[in-house]
């Protein structure tokens, strides 16, 4: 898994979420899985025209909701914002490749440790990470949840907010930052 993928699962492992089941809302949220699920959209958009009311509400769904323009030039940023929200499962899974959280930070976007430590000590940025985690479903919500990933909307939700307040930081901090 990537860098970003597995300090999610940490952070998620780490709360104890006891059910797994419809997390790939949640999963489909990660900055690089949004890129490869509007490049799809594009695609398949592009050669057999949109999406039939079935196709939007199937399984597949994604490949054909968010047709806009891939955002590869800003993909590093995003990941860094997304690592600064769960910053001890960063030293975490970082600890357990046997890298430093630093050389983590730099697989992502090369000279950006020092921003990673100003964003990760930002403490909305991090409260973030605990609006996502607090609102990750209990096992009974999404055995009652129809689908199970409608359980997992208010974790996706803060996820996104969550991201988008943390990439405006990062933005702050000026091009050099990240």
């Amino acid at each position: 898994m990537g860098v970003a993928q597995d300090v999610l699962r940490h952070a998620i492992d780490e709360k104890g979420v006891d059910c797994l089941c419809g997390s790939a809302l949640l999963y489909n949220a990660l900055p690089h899985e949004m890129d490869a699920n509007r490049a799809a959209a594009r695609l398949t958009s592009s050669h057999f025209g949109g999406p039939s009311e079935t196709e939007l509400a199937g399984s597949g769904a994604e490949l054909f909701r968010d047709d806009s323009p891939v955002e590869f030039a800003t993909l590093s940023r995003r990941l860094l914002a997304l690592t600064a929200l769960f910053p001890d499962s960063l030293v975490k899974v970082a600890e357990r490749r046997g890298a430093t959280g630093d050389e983590l930070i730099e697989s992502l976007d090369f000279n950006a440790s020092a921003a990673w430590v100003k964003l990760s000590s930002d403490p909305t940025v991090t409260q973030w990470g605990e609006e996502v985690l607090n609102a990750c479903p209990s096992k009974a919500l999404i055995e009652a949840a129809q689908p199970a990933s409608d359980a997992w909307l208010p974790a996706r939700d803060n996820f996104l907010s969550g991201l988008d307040y943390a990439l405006s930081r990062l933005n702050e901090s000026g091009p050099g930052a990240g």
